[in-house]
C-alpha cells in the first residue's frame, strides 16, 4: 500500500516530534496525549517533549542565559513563584532558586487561592497529579535552601540545604512548604 504524506510525516518519529513540539504546552501535557496510544508513548518517551514540559532536565545553560519558569506551574502556584529572581552559581552546572525579599508571608500560604474549581482541586491533589513531577524551572534548579522567618523583626533561620540530582520538583517544594507550615499551626 502506499503511504500519504501525511502518514509517512507522522511515521516518522523525528517530523512527528517537532509538529507535536509546535502544540501549546498545556495541550502536550493533557489532550494531546488522549488522541491514541500511539502520541501516547511518542509524548511520553521523546526527551525533547518531556523537557519541553519540564518532566525532564535540560543540560545547564551558560552563565549568560536566564532559567525559564514553568509556564504551566506559574499560574496555579502564584505563591511559589510570586516576586521571584532567579541567580546562578558560580557553578555552570548548578542552579540556585533565590526567592526575591517579601516573597511571600506565612498567612498568604495558609490563605492559599487557586485559581481552580473545586472538583478541580481534588483532582490536583491526588498523589499522582503531573504537577507535582515538573521542574520549577529549565534548567532544573539542584539545590534548595529551607529559610524559616518567625516574626518581622527577627532574621531569618537556615533550617535546610538539600540537593536534588534531577532537579526540584514542585510536589517536593509542596510538601516542604506544607510540612513547615503545619509545623507552625
Amino acid at each position: 500500500t502506499m503511504l500519504t504524506a501525511r502518514d509517512r510525516v507522522l511515521s516518522t518519529p523525528e517530523l512527528f516530534i517537532c509538529i507535536l513540539l509546535e502544540l501549546p504546552q498545556q495541550t502536550l501535557l493533557v489532550q494531546a496525549q488522549l488522541v491514541s496510544r500511539t502520541w501516547r508513548n511518542v509524548i511520553t518517551s521523546s526527551t525533547q517533549i518531556q523537557q519541553t514540559l519540564f518532566f525532564t532536565p535540560l543540560p545547564p545553560l551558560s552563565k549568560t542565559r536566564r532559567p525559564q519558569q514553568n509556564p504551566l506551574l506559574v499560574p496555579r502556584f502564584r505563591h511559589w513563584f510570586k516576586d521571584t529572581e532567579f541567580k546562578l552559581n558560580e557553578s555552570p552546572y548548578r542552579n540556585d532558586f533565590k526567592p526575591t525579599q517579601g516573597w511571600h508571608r506565612y498567612k498568604d500560604l495558609w490563605e492559599l487561592e487557586f485559581p481552580w474549581a473545586l472538583d478541580a482541586k481534588t483532582a490536583y491533589m491526588r498523589a499522582e497529579a503531573s504537577w507535582r513531577k515538573m521542574l520549577i524551572v529549565q534548567p532544573a534548579v539542584c539545590d534548595l535552601r529551607v529559610v524559616s522567618q518567625v516574626g518581622d523583626w527577627l532574621g531569618p533561620e537556615s533550617l535546610a540545604a538539600l540537593h536534588f540530582e534531577q532537579g526540584l520538583r514542585m510536589g517536593v517544594l509542596w510538601d516542604i512548604t506544607m510540612d513547615e507550615l503545619s509545623r507552625r499551626r
